[in-house]
């Protein structure tokens, strides 16, 4: 018992740090974006940011470490409690405040619009505009990331959208999970396809069936259209009867045996 009520003691610390800088960061990160969009006058109709904890990448490593030294602070106030306990626990809500001060500084999220993408590498940096008329392509990129993470451990898959300008330049944007954010990246990428269909005027394969099954001659049956072949538009030669045959031939007769008038 000994031991284990220590242990217990830190790991409560230590998770209760994690979650109380991931639950901050997800309020603060949501008035931020709605206190400063990316787009400037236009709605944004999709986006995506990046996850500290589902994301595999170096430079995240030292808001997890922040977060990890407050709850330390935290576990070492709870243990021992003395006269410096309070500062101990003060230290620990200092250390969740310099991860969310780095979390943001690192913060990278996307958006689109009716007219462009805006991505945005940290808060304060240069947000970046792509008019969507100038995009002729749009990939989506997956591929695995070596680290550790608390959601996926060791089996980590980063996603990304890259750009392919008019001018044959390639915009890689900022890349997230590609299990958590993935769908959103996926979404992003069919707008923007959309919308590059739409720029060019291709059709899309049922409009396509719909305009070749336009025929250029047709039969009206009811309410409904069936469209013929075109050996059908020639004129019809009904075949004659014995009859009318014999009547035809006689006439024939008669003109070439009348007597030629001088």
């Amino acid at each position: 018992m000994k031991v284990i009520e220590p242990l217990l003691f830190l790991s409560l610390a230590f998770f209760g740090s994690f979650i109380a800088h991931a639950l901050l960061s997800r309020i603060v990160k949501s008035l931020l974006w709605a206190w400063t969009p990316l787009a400037s006058n236009d709605a944004e109709a999709c986006s995506y940011q990046r996850s500290v904890y589902c994301t595999a990448d170096k430079r995240l490593w030292p808001v997890v470490g922040s977060a990890g030294c407050a709850g330390a602070a935290w576990g070492v106030g709870l243990l021992w409690p003395t006269a410096y306990s309070p500062w101990w626990m003060l230290v620990g809500v200092l250390g969740v405040l310099s991860a969310l001060a780095l979390d943001l500084q690192r913060w990278e999220r996307v958006a689109v619009g009716s007219r462009s993408v805006w991505f945005q590498r940290g808060l304060g940096q240069v947000v970046h505009q792509v008019l969507l008329s100038h995009i002729r392509d749009v990939q989506v990129q997956e591929c695995s990331e070596h680290g550790f993470t608390f959601r996926h451990g060791f089996r980590n898959r980063s996603a990304r959208l890259n750009l392919h300008t008019d001018d044959h330049r390639q915009v890689p944007l900022p890349k997230t999970d590609a299990l958590c954010e993935g769908k959103a990246v996926k979404q992003m990428a069919d707008f923007i396809r959309l919308h590059i269909q739409q720029q060019h005027g291709t059709q899309t394969p049922s409009s396509t069936a719909a305009s070749c099954a336009n025929p250029a001659y047709e039969v009206v049956v009811g309410k409904q259209r069936s469209p013929l072949p075109r050996a059908l538009k020639q004129p019809i030669v009904k075949p004659l009867s014995s009859e009318e045959a014999l009547k035809r031939a006689l006439q024939r007769q008669r003109l070439v045996s009348k007597p030629q008038s001088r």
